[in-house]
């Protein structure tokens, strides 16, 4: 029964590759799931490979209550923005963001996005002119605005990607297996896509091996990563985000000459937060608009629909 499943499989992987020349780095595709098993645990600093279940029982940092309040004060007084003031954000605070936003793990560490900071007047009003229904309000009064660009041609990052790789001392044969494993699974072009099937389907009644994902799909969960980092790094500096998708992306593209090869995940005007309006006068008008599920309705133990138990929302 396998062989009659993977023959026509394996026929398909070598059509593709005689017909459209595909790179010779996806002829030796079965190496790309050797990536996992053979590449050494990271070392204190280095990025995890989000397609693995990493150890990382050696690299654990050291725990410290004052820490955990810290992060907890954080994730609990994020709160999404309906308004901001007029106060100007200090530039050294926005280029600490952005150094902490860079920290934000990515699959192979290939790091598939950049990321637009918008703060002349000139630039917003061209900004807003894309955006849709109050949005366009919301990045008229926002000091800063962080337009995130999520990459759809990774593979146009490799030769950098090669370069720091050697730079940071990784052996050339973990460097050749992260371009393969790049190639392999971000998904990117219709060939590649093909062999990209073939081969998954291949390996998979042998062994894990992750569904392909489109190259947009790909690059939006590397990017995401990045803006979690970004919107919980401005809660710490004192400043109020409003994460948006009502955009016309072609229209973001124009206006800030953005290249066709990235795609507009998510857009995050920034800013310190509104002098507070009597109830009923100002956006959201009194509406508690932060309320959660039950954490057993989502949280899961084990099996998919077992609700965990005795998880304390942190969120009424």
């Amino acid at each position: 029964m396998f062989s009659r499943v993977v023959r026509p499989q394996k026929a398909l992987l070598g059509r593709c590759i005689r017909r459209h020349g595909v790179p010779e780095s996806l002829r030796c595709s079965a190496a790309m799931f050797s990536v996992h098993s053979s590449a050494p645990r990271p070392r204190q600093g280095e990025d995890v490979n989000l397609q693995e279940d990493a150890d990382l029982s050696g690299n654990s940092l050291s725990f410290s209550p004052e820490g955990l309040k810290a992060f907890r004060d954080v994730v609990t007084s994020r709160t999404t923005a309906f308004s901001f003031s007029d106060k100007e954000v200090d530039p050294a605070a926005i280029r600490e963001i952005m150094a902490l936003t860079q920290s934000a793990p990515s699959s192979f560490n290939i790091q598939p996005w950049s990321v637009v900071v918008v703060r002349d007047t000139a630039a917003r009003e061209r900004l807003s002119t894309a955006m849709l229904g109050g949005n366009a309000k919301k990045v008229l009064a926002a000091p800063v605005t962080a337009v995130f660009c999520a990459d759809l041609e990774p593979s146009k990052r490799i030769n950098r990607m090669v370069e720091l790789n050697r730079k940071a001392g990784m052996p050339e044969a973990e460097i050749t297996k992260v371009c393969l494993a790049v190639n392999l699974f971000s998904g990117e072009g219709m060939v590649g896509n093909a062999v990209r099937n073939a081969v998954t389907t291949i390996a998979s009644p042998m062994q894990p091996a992750p569904e392909v994902a489109s190259a947009e799909a790909w690059s939006f969960k590397n990017t995401a990563l990045a803006v979690q980092t970004y919107i919980l790094s401005c809660t710490a500096h004192g400043l109020d985000t409003a994460p948006m998708e009502g955009f016309d992306a072609r229209r973001v593209r124009a206006a800030l000459d953005i290249p066709d090869r990235y795609s507009i995940p998510i857009i995050v005007p920034t800013g310190y937060p509104a002098p507070s309006k009597p109830e009923g006068q100002g956006d959201g008008d009194g509406v508690a608009r932060r309320w959660r599920y039950p954490p057993q309705e989502v949280v899961f133990d084990g099996t998919f629909g077992v609700g965990m138990t005795g998880v304390d929302p942190v969120v009424p």
